[in-house]
């Protein structure tokens, strides 16, 4: 909806109050850092999942969920151990796996060329009746393998046992992580990145930042699927994993037994402009405030006056797809926008500051460099795709922008939809040759496998709004939305883990 280097490099700022850093085009950072903050925080970690996670209407804090031990480096005590799945330096870790790296072409399209190191947890027992499970976190820009006990948590001991999980980072993130150090120490101060950073940034990348993208990252898929002799599995995605999971499912349908979409994107990817994060902002914050204990006045009403008077709502777009993941409550802004409503924006700019810098991390924790490369190749924007000369896009997304009512962008406004962070910084990334996908439009279908959505009703990172009409057209598929849950439904104890579970086991 944080950033990382090794499995331990647990460095993240939790920030004031409940705001956490996220930028559209950083959909499932803020996520991530939340569920690593969670793996990498201290206290016993409970497999049953029953003590003191963060249920929606609490107000907790991710950090407040128990933490998941994450693998541990091998201790020089003879715990390495060969693997089947091709994986160098492997060794026994923690939660039942083996970790280690697992070796991927740079360049797919050149033999003999660089290759990238991608750190790998498999459960070290092969043999599952159900087959694999291979598990796809959020960003991009994020790590997956120090999630993977993490996963024994949120799964459950009886879908643990029937499955072999697997979890792995994308490239670029975790050890091999991209990295532009202005970059990512914006990243951790703003709301949006610099242009004159993310320039520097695509430089110091070169032509190498087109291998990055989602295409590549499936072809990595492929390669670990093959390695570990796995003929089909199913696959669990968070966030803007799920964009991933999609897309590989559509390039290799044969090699998918099912799909579970927690908190999932449109398949073609999200609306750069946010419009359906815009439209869904007022059932959300009125939900919010009718199961409020108490609620001072309209939500809507004050937003839409705190943006038409003072301008700024890119950033408080920002604020309440972060708040989402952290608090659907929204407990801490009701009342801030209603005071910043009458006059008073202490509290809400109190917020707005706590949000903006609360994720500042290493980018081993969270790649500002890879989430950017891979979000400006993946999407598509007023302008078109991240091949469009840079010249011309500002008047491209000008025009873009007027073409819409100005109710489309209620309680937000153009000027919005125009600063929202994924558009202003993919509007300075250099012309590079976009990712090439397997779903590019929104008229195109999931293939015939069996489909979970799980989706929070107060979630705007990924509002429900803008999958339903994938679910409803998807072939074998079926959307659970959650009562109270936001986004990443199963990142807390509640319905929508049963429901995971029960799928799971099921189908």
């Amino acid at each position: 909806m944080g950033r990382r280097r090794g499995t331990s490099g647990c460095s993240l700022k939790r920030p004031a109050a409940t705001a956490q850093r996220a930028g559209f085009a950083r959909l499932g950072a803020v996520v991530a850092a939340a569920l690593l903050v969670a793996a990498c925080s201290s206290g016993p970690r409970s497999d049953s999942g029953s003590s003191q996670e963060t249920r929606p209407g609490t107000g907790g804090s991710p950090g407040s969920v128990p933490s998941a031990e994450v693998p541990s480096s091998p201790s020089g005590t003879g715990s390495t151990r060969p693997d089947p799945a091709g994986l160098v330096d492997a060794y026994a870790c923690r939660g039942g796996f083996t970790c280690g790296r697992f070796d991927v072409p740079l360049d797919r399209s050149t033999t003999g060329g660089e290759s990238l190191g991608l750190q790998v947890a498999v459960e070290a027992e092969p043999r599952a009746p159900r087959g694999a499970l291979v598990f796809l976190n959020g960003g991009p820009g994020a790590p997956g393998a120090p999630l993977a006990p993490e996963l024994l948590i949120r799964l459950g001991p009886e879908v643990v046992a029937a499955y072999r999980i697997v979890a792995l980072d994308a490239r670029g993130t975790g050890p091999s992580a991209l990295s532009c150090p202005t970059l990512q120490t914006a990243a951790g101060a703003s709301f949006t990145l610099p242009p004159t950073a993310v320039r520097d940034c695509a430089t110091s990348l070169g032509p190498d930042r087109e291998l990055y993208g989602t295409d590549d990252v499936i072809g990595d898929l492929e390669q670990l699927r093959a390695a570990l002799g796995v003929d089909t599995w199913t696959v669990f995605a968070i966030s803007y994993g799920t964009f991933l999971a999609q897309q590989y499912a559509a390039a290799h349908p044969r090699r998918i037994s099912a799909l579970v979409l927690d908190s999932a994107l449109p398949p073609a990817g999200p609306d750069t402009l946010q419009v359906d994060v815009m439209t869904a902002t007022g059932r959300v914050l009125r939900l919010a405030c009718a199961a409020a204990r108490r609620c001072p006045g309209d939500p809507v009403a004050d937003l839409a006056r705190v943006v038409g008077r003072d301008g700024g709502g890119g950033d408080l777009l920002d604020l309440l797809s972060g708040l989402s993941s952290g608090d659907p409550t929204y407990a801490s802004l009701l009342p801030a926008l209603r005071r910043a409503a009458r006059g008073d924006r202490t509290d809400l700019d109190e917020l707005l500051d706590a949000y903006r810098t609360g994720f500042a991390a290493a980018p081993e924790v969270f790649s500002a460099a890879l989430n950017l490369t891979a979000f400006c190749a993946d999407q598509r924007f007023p302008w078109g795709r991240s091949g469009a000369p840079v010249r011309g896009r500002s008047s491209d997304l000008r025009r873009e922008v007027a073409r819409l009512p100005a109710a489309a962008f209620f309680p937000f406004d153009r000027a919005s939809a125009r600063d929202s962070s994924g558009v202003r910084e993919c509007l300075a990334w250099p012309s590079t040759p976009p990712s090439r996908l397997a779903i590019t439009s929104a008229s195109q279908s999931l293939p015939d496998v069996p489909t979970l959505f799980v989706s929070g009703d107060r979630d705007l990172a990924a509002p429900v709004e803008s999958v339903r009409p994938v679910a409803v057209r998807a072939p074998d598929a079926r959307l659970v939305v959650v009562k109270g849950g936001g986004h990443v439904v199963t990142a807390r104890a509640g319905r929508g883990r049963t429901v995971v579970r029960e799928f799971l086991m099921r189908r």
